[in-house]
């Protein structure tokens, strides 16, 4: 289960401002294609999958992490099925916490295109499976986001 908190805040969200306006030099390559899933302790089935394009290690010992994807998961019985997917051009990923954050923009999506959700600045804590999205947040449904309804 998702649990989403939105939160109205004139405060950048924890990100990655640090890092804009730079580029990355040939030896800062970093890794492509990364794949980051969290399985469930009890069931040991994927909870989530973060994606993107390229991985760079940057201060602090975070990932700059370019093109995310973030896919939940449902099972019905040994079938997983995508529930909710999160999108955003780049974010800060910390392998240790996993946890990814932005000041940028962001979309979340039911898979089967019922409900979406956009905004600026986002918290993802992976382990826990909770989004904070905090600025500017915009709301389009047709049913909710519990893949259930």
């Amino acid at each position: 289960m998702l649990a989403v908190c939105v939160m109205v805040s004139c405060k950048d969200a924890p990100g990655q401002s640090e890092t804009k306006g730079e580029s990355l030099g040939p030896s800062e390559a970093g890794q492509k294609r990364i794949k980051y899933p969290e399985y469930d302790r009890a069931t040991g089935r994927m909870k989530s999958l973060l994606t993107g394009d390229t991985a760079v290690q940057v201060e602090g010992g975070m990932m700059l992490i370019t093109e995310m994807r973030l896919e939940t998961y449902e099972y019905d019985g040994a079938a997983r099925k995508v529930g909710l997917i999160i999108e955003a051009p780049e974010c800060l990923f910390s392998f240790r916490t996993h946890v990814a954050s932005s000041d940028g923009p962001m979309t979340l999506h039911r898979a089967d295109g019922d409900a979406s959700l956009s905004g600026r600045g986002f918290e993802w804590r992976q382990r826990e499976s909770t989004l904070t999205i905090s600025n500017n947040v915009k709301t389009v449904t047709r049913k909710g986001f519990s893949i259930d309804e």
